[in-house]
Formats: structure tokens, C-alpha cells, sequence
């Protein structure tokens, strides 16, 4: 009996050292030293680590160590492998090594019309924030706002979060001097583009259709998210995944911009002007926050502040009771946002914390009506 007791635990050991020699090791190397070692049971994919490293921009992972061959994360590994880890030097908040990688070729568009062919060039025709602007395709149907696809930017509009205004701004410049626009529709992850009509892309809030942004053959969405101007989510199943995750690792890993930067415009203290200032000389205060004490008034619909009968525009997505209880009192207004839209001058940022009633009924009679 104790023979046959013997037997089996030999038996079992082998067969447990069997099982273990089987498994599978992958060595992630970084910097010449082992970062991570993953296993698996049986021969499959691996799941990659993205290290953040500060100080560098993680590009891939690569079988050799000249970083001669990328390897593919759909490779089926068979057997022990160490793989390196390709990285650049961060030499400037500005520079973007993921986005560079990706490029539009015209051939992908030429010949193709949006949103028909779920692609094609459009004229740019204004923005509305950092992942929202208004584009015409070029075949002349209609302006339309267009949501960027995977990523989201700061609030510039009814509200305002740090570098917002700046993500805004690059998003306007870039477009501004592109010689070339390009949007295109992402198949969806459980329809495709559909043969019958493949302009059915993804649509977000408000019904916008989702769209990738190429400006002169580079892909809007992804610079924004490396330069740290915009998270990124929901790439599973893009083309550019990888690509997404890797920007938005090495945008956090180096505290870029909204990762750890502060926004100057958040550091100093709001001017104080009068609305006769703003209204005289509008550049000097553009995209800056303001202070003033005015005269709620409204009007169809909407809200303005007044002083010495000039009023300006106070855009807000949803007033809050404190606007309608305090119709015709003077206010004193800290933090408004300066700035305008598609060519009206107005305030945004609106704030119930930042607002004090100075008088319930202003003493300003030229912004008074009855």
C-alpha cells in the first residue's frame, strides 16, 4: 500500500512539473532591466504592459533590441520570449512621436464624398470647442457639428475647465491653415458601415455624428490626446487603439497639460473692465476671464448684463433659478468667461458661486425696462 501511496505522488509531481513546464514566460525589458514577466498556460496572445515612464515617450514593444521589428500583439506565442521596450526622450511638451506615426494617404479619400462613402474632404466652418466643430462636406451639402471620435476635451463653452480655452484654440489654428480637411466615420464595433448606406457611423450626445479628424493627412483626435488636451476612451475596437493608449499613457506618464500642468489662465486673478471696454477694444480681453458689476436683464429668451445701457450676451446650457429671481438687480460677477461665437461677443462660465447680489433693484436706469 504505502508503495502504491509512493507511486501516486511521484505520478502527481510529474505531472505537476509537466503542467508547470509547459507555461509560457514573456519578459518585458525597459531600459535593459526586467520590467514585467506575464505567463501563460498554453500557446496564445499576450496582454501588453504600457509602462509610464517620465522623462520618455514609450513607443512599443519590439523583439530585438535594435528595435529592427515591432511586435504584433496579435502574435501567437509559442514559446519564451523577452521583448524590449522602444522609447524616446520627452524633449518638449509640444512634440508629438505617436501622432507622427499615423498618416492619411489621399487614396484612402480621393474619389470619395462624406458622409456617403463614410469618408471625404470637408471645409472647415468653425469650432466650437476642443472635440466639436462645425464642417461642410465639399459636395455642398449641409454645415453640420461634427463630434470628435474616442476622445474628450476640457469645457470651453457653458463652462470652463482648465486648458479648455487652449485646447479650443489649437483646434482653430490647426484647422485654420490645414490646406487639406478630411473626416471619416469609424465602422461600428457591431454593424460596420453597412454596404446599403455606410454613412451610419456612431453618433454621440445631441445626435452629432462621431468623426476622425485628419488635418493635412495627420489624425486630429490622437494629437489632442498626446499633447494632453483630451482623454481618450472607447478605442477597443479602432484601428488606432494601440495608438490611443500609448498617447494618453505617455501624455499622463509626463504630466502634460490637463496631466498635471497648470493652466496660466487659471493662475492669475480675472480683470476687472467694464463692459464699454469690452465692447471698444474685444481682442484685448478675448478667451480671458473677467470681473464687473452690472444689470441683469432678459429678453426673449435669453439673459444679458448690462451697464449704462450696452449689454453682452450671458450664455448659459441651462440658467439657474438665481438668474430668474434676479431680473433687473445688480450684480457683482466674478470669473465670467470673455469670448465669442462664431463672431457675438459674450460671457460663458457662468457660476452661482461666483455671483453677488449687490442691489436687489440696480440703481443703472438706462438698463432698466419695463
Amino acid at each position: 500500500m504505502k508503495k502504491i501511496f509512493i507511486l501516486a505522488t511521484f505520478l502527481l509531481s510529474i505531472g505537476v512539473l509537466a503542467a508547470c513546464a509547459s507555461d509560457i514566460e514573456i519578459t518585458f525589458n525597459v531600459h535593459g532591466e526586467t520590467h514585467e514577466v506575464r505567463t501563460i498556460e498554453e500557446p496564445g496572445t499576450v496582454g501588453l504592459p504600457v509602462p509610464g515612464l517620465s522623462g520618455y515617450h514609450f513607443m512599443g514593444w519590439y523583439h530585438d533590441e535594435d528595435f529592427n521589428e515591432p511586435f504584433d500583439p496579435d502574435t501567437h506565442v509559442e514559446e519564451d520570449l523577452t521583448l524590449y521596450a522602444r522609447t524616446l526622450v520627452h524633449e518638449s511638451y509640444d512634440e508629438t512621436p505617436i501622432a507622427d506615426t499615423v498618416r492619411l494617404d489621399p487614396s484612402d479619400y480621393e474619389g470619395k464624398s462624406f458622409p456617403d462613402d463614410g469618408i471625404g474632404e470637408v471645409t472647415y466652418e468653425g469650432c466650437i470647442d476642443g472635440d466639436t466643430t462645425r464642417f461642410r462636406p465639399i459636395d455642398g451639402q449641409n454645415t453640420l457639428s461634427y463630434r470628435y471620435l474616442f476622445i474628450d476635451a476640457p469645457e470651453a463653452t457653458s463652462s470652463v475647465e482648465p486648458w479648455g480655452p487652449y485646447a479650443t484654440d489649437y483646434v482653430c489654428s490647426v484647422l485654420e491653415n490645414a490646406e487639406t480637411i478630411v473626416i471619416q466615420y469609424e465602422p461600428h464595433p457591431e454593424h460596420g458601415l453597412p454596404e446599403v448606406h455606410p454613412s451610419i457611423g456612431r453618433t454621440g450626445t445631441f445626435g452629432r455624428d462621431l468623426v476622425t479628424v485628419w488635418a493635412d493627412g495627420r489624425n486630429l483626435n490622437l494629437e489632442l490626446v498626446e499633447l494632453g488636451l483630451s482623454y481618450t476612451s472607447g478605442t477597443t475596437n479602432s484601428e488606432f487603439s494601440r495608438e490611443y493608449q500609448l498617447a494618453q499613457n505617455n501624455a499622463d506618464a509626463n504630466g502634460r497639460r490637463m496631466w498635471g500642468q497648470d493652466d496660466p489662465l487659471f493662475t492669475s486673478d480675472p480683470i476687472e473692465v467694464s463692459i464699454a471696454e469690452l465692447l471698444d477694444d474685444p481682442d484685448a480681453y478675448h478667451n480671458k476671464f473677467v470681473t464687473l458689476e452690472a444689470t441683469i436683464t432678459y429678453r426673449n429668451g435669453n439673459y444679458y448684463l448690462c451697464q449704462d445701457g450696452e449689454e453682452l450676451y450671458l450664455y448659459m446650457a441651462t440658467a439657474p433659478p438665481f438668474m430668474g429671481r434676479n431680473i433687473g438687480a445688480l450684480v457683482d460677477f466674478q470669473w465670467l468667461f470673455f469670448t465669442d461665437y462664431f463672431g457675438t461677443l459674450q460671457f460663458t462660465g457662468f457660476d452661482v458661486g461666483n455671483a453677488e447680489v449687490i442691489a436687489e433693484e440696480s440703481p443703472d436706469e438706462a438698463c432698466l425696462v419695463d
